[in-house]
């Protein structure tokens, strides 16, 4: 299935995909309480308008995001944290 590859810096990547023709994924990056932190969060919808997201994480400035489209043989569900 088609969907996107998410690597922040040097870390592992996140790969966030769903079954269907088609996925929509919205990035949102946010300050948090204390002022000198960023946060990414990471949601979507599928073609079925489920709403979806998946795992934040912490940013800081000058971090390099890169987003690639690529092929995803197998969803894997989130770990509850």
């Amino acid at each position: 299935m088609l969907g996107f590859e998410i690597k922040v810096n040097e870390d592992d990547a996140m790969y966030v995909a769903s079954e269907g023709p088609s996925i929509s994924v919205v990035m949102f990056v946010s300050q948090k309480d204390d002022k000198d932190g960023r946060y990414m969060t990471i949601g979507g919808m599928d073609s079925r308008i489920n709403l979806l997201s998946w795992p934040g994480k912490d940013l800081e400035l000058g971090d390099r995001i890169r987003i690639r489209v690529t092929e995803i043989n197998e969803i894997k569900p989130v770990p509850d944290t």
